[in-house]
């Protein structure tokens, strides 16, 4: 047996010990009601009734999912892969693409459902189920370009379809966190061939399911809610205490009343299950989502005294005074942050940073610009990278209606300064002319001609004349 065969066995070895050790321990339930899982395994096309020697090729899967129940989990998956076909190999199934003449990519989307068999404990199996759409495309991998068939009227297509897709699989979770977890399981994807319209010798041929086998790892979310059942039970739980009265008990000191006495049941009564006993309970109509968030008084809590109360209130420690919306979150109109009883400038488009006050400093936006045209001689017309900072430059000032902007240009000492000064002016124009196509009003826009003045360079080089060709804004506001 040689070296790397024993250190196999031996990190083989290990890796299950390690498994069985985190599975061995008691574990709290996860602590989120959402799960986003990335996952990464092999997969393998089956259901061919013909040989198909497909390379044993990677899978990419996404899934995001929101615990219904303790039990039951449903949301969306999407998933990748490229699956070779080697047309030497004589098996059906091969590692290696070495002779691989085309590929079968696939993308599939839709909906599962996990079924979690045990909740308790850090070992977790699961069944899934689900459904969706499965694009595929045959392509050889020597031209890139799909294999063309036969369709269901005898005419050439592609070798491609976007076809239903039903699932089924079987797995197991580990947590080794209570937001972490570990996953692994096999699954198989059959295509229905719902979505395709191929001749039946092709439907012979080509391959109706995937089989895949994944590892994971998966991260839960989001504050961890009592399900409808957990919350069903609890009130079942206290309504079969409350139905069974039994022996008098005395009353407590000064809650008044004729008699001394009362039953068990008229003692503990609490109608909205809030936790404040009825006879002491101002709110008795408490919802039943608000039973966490009541005071001794059995009122709904608004601990930053916005008019919200605190079970519906996502900004629990807004300032006092400050107007808020239904959630309980301060006002701001413009989104930028900053709410507007603190706002210095409200109408502030959206996207751009501000400071505490919801402004921003106009002058790094609206900086100087010098443009370097890369004009051939004696030439105005734009290049696609100007064209490309004129077009940002054109959203920034509509943006901006208060901004104007003056366009001058320049040129070297090559030629007569006159022809210069008309050259210079014809390509400020040119850019003037390009924002206002982009919508600017004119009036907000000027084009001044400099000709041969304010060098920035020598004129000495062809490097030093290429800068002093040049067009500059400069913005007012």
């Amino acid at each position: 047996m040689g070296a790397n065969h024993i250190n196999r066995v031996v990190y083989t070895a290990a890796i299950l010990l390690l498994v069985l050790a985190f599975n061995s321990i008691g574990f709290a339930e996860s602590n989120g009601k959402w799960a986003a899982q990335l996952r990464m395994g092999a997969r393998q096309p089956t259901f061919n009734k013909s040989s198909q020697p497909w390379v044993v090729s990677l899978n990419y899967d996404f899934r995001l999912l929101h615990r219904v129940s303790d039990p039951l989990s449903i949301g969306l998956f999407a998933s990748y892969s490229k699956v070779y076909n080697d047309s030497i190999s004589n098996s059906t199934i091969k590692f290696g693409r070495e002779y691989a003449n085309r590929y079968w990519k696939t993308i599939g989307f839709g909906v599962v459902s996990k079924f979690h068999v045990n909740t308790v404990g850090r070992f977790s199996p699961f069944l899934e189920i689900g459904a969706g759409i499965t694009k595929w495309e045959v392509i050889n991998e020597q031209t890139g370009e799909s294999i063309i068939v036969k369709n269901g009227d005898g005419g050439d297509a592609e070798f491609e379809a976007s076809e239903l897709s039903l699932m089924a699989g079987v797995g197991a979770e580990s947590f080794i966190h209570p937001r972490w977890s570990i996953s692994y399981g096999i699954e198989l994807h059959y295509l229905t061939g719902l979505g395709t319209d191929f001749a039946d010798e092709v439907n012979d041929s080509r391959s109706h399911g995937i089989f895949n086998i994944n590892v994971g790892v998966g991260f839960y979310f989001g504050p961890r809610e009592k399900t409808l059942w957990e919350k069903w039970r609890e009130q079942e739980r206290d309504l079969e205490k409350r139905r069974t009265p039994s022996e008098f008990i005395e009353r407590e000191p000064g809650e008044g009343g004729d008699s001394l006495r009362q039953t068990e049941y008229d003692y503990y009564a609490d109608s909205d299950y809030d936790g404040v006993r009825d006879d002491i309970d101002l709110c008795p109509d408490t919802p039943v989502e608000a039973r966490d968030y009541v005071d001794d008084t059995g009122c709904p809590t608004d601990m930053d005294a916005d008019g919200v109360p605190d079970y519906v209130d996502d900004c629990y420690d807004t300032p006092l005074g400050m107007p808020v919306d239904d959630r309980g979150c301060a006002l701001d109109q413009d989104f930028d942050g900053v709410p507007d009883s603190s706002d210095a400038c409200p109408d502030t488009p959206r996207g751009y940073p501000v400071d505490r006050t919801g402004c921003f400093d106009k002058s790094l936006l609206f900086a100087k610009r010098v443009l370097h045209i890369n004009y051939p001689s004696g030439g105005s017309d734009l290049d696609p990278k100007a064209r490309r900072y004129l077009d940002s430059l054109a959203v920034l000032l509509v943006d901006f209606p208060d901004v104007s902007v003056t366009v001058y240009g320049y040129t070297d000492n090559i030629g007569e300064r006159e022809a210069n000064l008309r050259l210079s002016q014809k390509r400020a124009d040119k850019v003037m002319g390009y924002l206002v196509l982009q919508g600017i009003p004119k009036e907000r826009v000027e084009a001044v001609g400099r000709g041969e003045t304010d060098f920035i360079a020598s004129n000495s080089t062809k490097y030093g004349r290429e800068k002093n060709r040049r067009i500059e804004l400069e913005f007012s506001y």
